[in-house]
């Protein structure tokens, strides 16, 4: 009765793989994995540097050719089939680009002027030209950036068509990153400010941190709240804790079997039964989770139930019933899963009237309200491909959702690899971190790197060779910055947040 679906699922009603109908019903959101990034000395940059320009030059005269058409909803790479770039195998691409094309790091013998070992090529089209190139042979990172460009006309004419093209290809690589069971993308926005600059790093060190010990005391001495906090901040591996699945579903076996309060514990360890996350999996306990968590009044838990009948792991397969628990979830508002599953539902007729125009209803809802990101997504497609009922095809209004959906990707943890090299008292490594987040469109990279030159915190110039108009880079991206005030009012509930405690805007209740 269908292909086999990737099931994106989140701390209160996680999901596993498994075969069902072609919808992508999620029991809950997710997670994030934290990857290093290497940065390397001025020395270092400057070798791989010259080698970049090298590659570019030989993409900048043929990269135009391999840019997708004006409006095209597809792109035919054939084209670009001929284009030979010889890409070191060292060459790191998004990052290398973006401090090339910020700061000049490194010593290329490229300058604007189009003069030195560049040959008439500037920087700007050295990298413009490389990213094209990079894009066709599948970079992500390359697609988000030039998404960026095209988006804001960086260096590039502004162009919308083009800008949802390229988000739209990042998209889909953060969409199979969502869907990757206990590899889920989360971002963490730290803004930094002269309020919070002082006590950045209080709460942000895992196990560390001494507010974050007072906390694991609590939950280690059987009070329910830190138990499922705990478990929350362990499963997503959030201020400072590396994710840790096996203890994040200790804590919450542990709250579950406590005789108050518990319905946010029981749902939490559910999904992770559902998908086995942190020991084998076992969906006849998840079921019994979700019950007890039925009757206490949880409203996500009915959104379990209806996962459970969806696939039928445990209980016997109907969609009706599984329509049913979702709708009546859905009905209630309070989480953005059962509000997308029950647009899932309408969208492709399961166990219901097939009607797009209602499931476009509810994908808003769980958009705007909740920052789902499947919602968000398919949102951002059916706008791209002109299937909103009486609307016509809006790249605009695409723009929206693929954005948000672009920038959830694992890409995104420079953001965060910036904050922690600031709080341990390297502003430098922190600057360069956060204009390569600033290349990716990141604004909260584009504020904080703003912040640190602001304030003349990078003492050692030479390390980076900022060039001598560097303070007009400061005032770009100040300046930049204010991009806050016109990006989309969609922001993806989990993926991060916006202030400098580290604490995700929109963390899933567990309710």
């Amino acid at each position: 009765d269908g292909g086999a679906v990737d099931v994106d699922v989140d701390v209160d009603g996680n999901a596993a793989t498994t075969g069902a109908p072609e919808a992508a019903v999620v029991a809950s959101s997710s997670v994030a994995t934290k990857e290093g990034l290497t940065i390397t000395t001025s020395t270092q940059h400057s070798a791989r540097r010259n080698k970049v320009t090298q590659a570019a030059q030989a993409a900048v005269a043929s990269a135009s050719r391999c840019m997708p058409k004006l409006g095209a909803a597809a792109f035919d790479s054939s084209e670009c089939e001929s284009v030979a770039v010889p890409i070191p195998g060292t060459f790191t691409p998004a990052s290398e680009i973006a401090v090339a094309q910020l700061n000049g790091i490194g010593d290329s013998g490229v300058s604007d002027s189009g003069s030195g070992a560049g040959r008439g090529f500037s920087r700007t089209s050295l990298a413009l030209g490389l990213l094209h190139a990079l894009s066709v042979m599948g970079d992500t990172e390359a697609n988000v950036a030039l998404g960026n460009r095209y988006r804001k006309g960086l260096g590039v004419e502004k162009d919308d068509d083009l800008a949802a093209w390229y988000y739209q290809a990042a998209a889909q690589v953060a969409s199979e990153q969502y869907h990757a069971i206990g590899q889920q993308p989360q971002n963490e926005m730290n803004r930094l400010s002269e309020e919070n600059e002082a006590k950045a790093a209080e709460g942000q060190r895992g196990d560390e941190d001494e507010q974050l010990q007072y906390l694991l005391m609590q939950a280690d001495e059987g009070n329910v709240d830190a138990m499922v906090t705990v478990g929350e901040l362990l499963y997503w591996g959030s201020r400072g804790f590396t994710r840790d699945q096996v203890r994040a579903r200790g804590y919450w076996d542990r709250a579950s079997a406590m005789p108050h309060n518990n319905q946010h514990a029981q749902c939490a360890a559910a999904g992770m039964y559902l998908k086995g996350e942190g020991g084998a999996a076992n969906h006849s306990h998840a079921v019994e989770l979700y019950e007890a968590a039925a009757k206490q009044g949880s409203i996500k838990a009915l959104n379990g139930l209806g996962y459970a009948y969806f696939f039928g792991n445990h209980l016997p397969q109907n969609l009706t019933k599984a329509y049913g628990y979702f709708a009546e979830a859905a009905r209630m508002e309070v989480d953005g899963d059962s509000l997308f599953n029950a647009g899932q539902c309408l969208a492709q007729g399961h166990g219901t009237v097939q009607d797009l125009s209602a499931a476009v209803k509810l994908y808003e809802k769980a958009s705007r309200g909740f920052g789902h990101f499947d919602a968000i997504y398919e949102m951002g497609g059916l706008h791209m491909q002109g299937r909103i009922p009486g609307q016509v095809r809006s790249v605009h209004q695409a723009l929206w959702y693929l954005l948000p959906a672009a920038t959830s990707g694992t890409w995104g943890h420079r953001v965060r690899d910036g904050f922690d090299s600031f709080v341990e008292g390297d502003p430098t490594r922190a600057l360069l971190y956060y204009i390569e987040a600033s290349e990716l469109g990141y604004e909260v990279a584009q504020a904080n790197a703003a912040y640190i030159l602001d304030r003349n915190m990078v003492d050692s110039p030479s390390l980076l060779q900022l060039p001598a108009e560097s303070y007009q880079l400061k005032l770009n991206m100040i300046g930049d910055s204010s991009e806050k005030q016109r990006r989309p009012p969609i922001a993806l509930g989990p993926a991060g947040t916006d202030d400098g405690g580290g604490e995700r805007e929109d963390e899933p209740a567990l309710d």
